[in-house]
């Protein structure tokens, strides 16, 4: 992405199986009294720094051969139904 933003949707797809640098805000407040009272927090992100980058996906050339011919067919099926 070098340096992209990246909307909060998206986060999961692209920092999978790295190794990252978040810096947040970490938000408290006590609701009530001491006693029975409730804590509440929230976290805002501020910056998240990729330091490692995922390993390559790598499709072998046998998946590759699997998939085009899967395509094929569904084409040919799609023909054949009249869609």
């Amino acid at each position: 992405m070098h340096g992209a933003l990246i909307w909060p949707s998206q986060y999961q797809k692209f920092l999978q199986n790295t190794v990252a640098e978040f810096h947040f805000t970490l938000t408290h407040w006590s609701i009530g009294g001491k006693a029975g009272g409730v804590d509440a927090y929230t976290t805002d992100i501020v910056n998240i720094l990729v330091l490692i980058h995922p390993p390559p996906t790598i499709v072998s050339p046998r998946k590759c051969k699997v998939c085009k011919g899967t395509l094929r067919l569904r084409r040919s099926l799609s023909l054949e139904g009249g869609i």
